[in-house]
């Protein structure tokens, strides 16, 4: 059996579905790379399938709304 190159291999971080795709692979495209930053500004990527990629994004829309909620209760503290 030969060598094939040009495969990937693409792991979610969240349930752990693995696979080795090419690019053109449709199922490629279900794999995301995401970047985030911790608190104390350190940065990391992650890749997430579609559906994990999919709750990841419902969770960092909830965060986006208790920072803003966070920074609306210091602006009412300092009135």
């Amino acid at each position: 059996m030969p060598i094939t190159e040009g495969y990937s291999l693409c792991e979610c971080a969240g349930c752990g579905k693995s696979q080795y795709l090419k690019p053109t692979d449709d199922e490629y495209s279900n794999y995301v790379n995401r970047e985030r930053i911790t608190a104390n500004g350190n940065s990391s990527k992650t890749t997430f399938c579609k559906d994990c990629n999919n709750k990841y994004q419902t969770f960092v829309n909830q965060q986006d709304v208790d920072f803003q909620n966070f920074l609306s209760g210091l602006k009412t503290k300092e009135k």
